[in-house]
This record gives structure tokens, C-alpha cells and sequence, in this order.
């Protein structure tokens, strides 16, 4: 028995990384090992599908309409569209003027994404409405962005990328993501007129001041080790930054902070810290962070 198990151990990588061996009720089997991925979006089916969409026109066209696409972008519901429109009338109303709002619609004229119609604005995307509810935030806490260095991590299609510029036009802005992300940001950005945006991956992080770092979900949908490796190289040498924070069961393969641990590290910076509630929840537990340095730490509640 022994020399077969030594046989079939040395076969196993041969066999492919995706086994391992295990005994079970006395005799030797192969199991299926689960991947666990760095990131929620780094899967084969998610990056295959930017990759079709990058080289199919017709694909391309509805790509925001894509059961794959939808499950990682694109999925603000249509009741959630109806409280960011009403929370935007009542807090941003400047955010609805005809002038903007033709600007912020051509990021609808890309990938024909669903819509819903509201009073006095038309029709929009709940997810572009949800971009322009953050660009609001981001506005209110930290002011106009122009001549800023921002990064975003995980943007997506660049929706929060297409407002922030249409807001503020002279902002430096660098995207983080995926090579098959960023080509699919780079794209669709390009076809709604937004340019000078800089596309880098994890491995090829900004070395210069960030003024403002953003993340919509991205940071806490990374494994633990992505997340230190940002924790490090990002949020430390940030002025400020920007998180909306969600938490997720472990079967989908990513293993991040959990609540407790990713609150005990932001806490350890020396900023001031704000945890806010997210708008509208889309999970029971989600938060905003905000933080400033150059000031003495405050800390409240979610």
C-alpha cells in the first residue's frame, strides 16, 4: 500500500494542480481541489467574457446585459434605482441639471445596460444613478478633485470614472484591475469620450501620492494577501480614500478580512476615520470608510 501511495504521489502532479490526495474509509482517492482566487472577479468564466466582448462587435453592444457581466457589474435593481433617485433630489439636486445629466447619460449609450425611466430625468441605468450617489459622497467629503491624483481599484466598466471626470475634468485618474477589466474600462471610457485615464494591475501599483483612493466592493471582495499587499503599497500612502465595504459567505472561493480584522487595520492608521452606513444596503453588514490624514482620529459607528 505504501509504495502505491508513493506512486501516485508522484504521478499526482502530472495528474494536473487540481487534485489532491486523500484516504477515505481505508482506501486512496482523488479529490477536486477547490482554487481559491485573489480576487472575485479573477475567474476564468468572468475574464473569458471580456475577452469575447472585446473581440465580438455584437457581444460588445449588450455586454452590460450578460448573465456573467451581471453578476459581477451592472446589478443595481430597479427598486434600489428608485431610492438613490429620490435620496439624489433631496441631497444633490445640482448633481440633475439638463447640463450634467446629458453628460452622465452617454455612459448609457455603451453596452446597453437596463433602464428605468424617472420623473424630470428620464432614463438611466440604477447603476449610473448609483455612480453619480458616490461621486455626491466623494464630492462632500473631500471637495473639487480637479488637479487631484485619484486611483480606483476594481472600476469596473468605468461608470464612477465617467462622472468623477465629467465633474472634475483636470483630475488625474488611474484605474487598478485585471488586464481583461481594464481593457473592457478602456474601451467603453474611450467611446464616451473620457481620455488620459492610466490602466494598471496589481502588480504595477502608483509609486507617486495618491491624493484619493476609491473602492466600490473591490477591496473586500480580494483574498487577504491582495488586500495586505494594497493595505501596504495603497492605503498607507494614501491622503485619503474612499471604501464601500462588503461582506460575503466563503463559498465563493475569495478569502478576505473578515469585519473585525479589516476595521482593526483601518483603525491602525493614523487618520481620521469615519464608518458610515452604506446607501441603499445592499447587504446586511455592508459600510462606507472614509478617511483623511493630517488630522487627529475620530472614529464613529456604523
Amino acid at each position: 500500500m505504501r509504495k502505491v501511495i508513493f506512486v501516485l504521489v508522484l504521478l499526482a502532479p502530472l495528474l494536473g494542480g487540481g487534485l489532491f490526495l486523500y484516504l477515505k474509509n481505508g482506501r486512496l482517492s482523488f479529490k477536486p481541489k477547490k482554487k481559491i482566487f485573489s480576487e472575485l472577479t479573477n475567474n476564468e468564466a468572468f475574464r473569458h467574457f471580456c475577452r469575447r466582448a472585446l473581440a465580438s462587435p455584437e457581444i460588445f453592444a449588450t455586454f452590460k446585459q450578460d448573465p456573467i457581466y451581471t453578476l459581477f457589474y451592472e446589478n443595481v435593481s430597479q427598486e434600489q434605482g428608485k431610492e438613490l433617485f429620490l435620496y439624489l433630489q433631496r441631497e444633490a439636486p445640482h448633481l440633475l441639471q439638463s447640463e450634467l445629466l446629458e453628460k452622465f447619460r452617454k455612459e448609457d449609450q455603451v453596452g446597453e445596460p437596463v433602464t428605468c425611466s424617472y420623473p424630470l430625468i428620464g432614463s438611466f441605468s440604477p447603476t449610473t444613478l448609483r455612480a453619480i450617489k458616490v461621486a455626491h459622497d466623494i464630492e462632500k467629503c473631500f471637495g473639487n478633485l480637479n488637479g487631484k491624483k485619484v486611483v480606483e481599484m476594481g472600476a469596473g466598466h468605468g461608470s464612477l470614472c465617467k462622472i468623477l471626470t465629467d465633474l472634475f475634468p483636470e483630475v488625474h485618474y488611474t484605474i487598478i484591475d485585471l488586464p481583461e477589466a481594464l481593457s473592457l474600462a478602456q474601451k467603453t471610457l474611450g467611446m464616451v469620450g473620457v481620455e488620459g485615464v492610466r490602466f494598471l494591475t496589481s502588480g504595477h501599483l502608483p509609486k507617486e501620492k495618491i491624493d484619493l483612493l476609491i473602492s466600490n466592493y473591490t477591496f473586500t471582495e480580494s483574498g487577504a494577501k491582495l488586500q495586505q499587499h494594497y493595505f501596504k503599497k495603497l492605503i498607507q500612502k494614501a491622503e485619503a480614500g474612499y471604501f464601500t465595504c462588503n461582506f460575503f459567505a466563503k463559498h465563493f472561493r475569495v478569502r478576505p478580512w473578515d469585519k473585525k480584522r479589516l476595521l482593526k487595520n483601518f483603525q491602525s492608521l493614523k487618520v481620521t476615520l469615519e464608518v458610515l452606513p452604506e446607501f441603499p444596503q445592499t447587504g446586511p453588514e455592508n459600510l462606507i470608510l472614509v478617511w483623511k490624514k493630517g488630522e487627529a482620529s475620530r472614529q464613529s459607528a456604523p
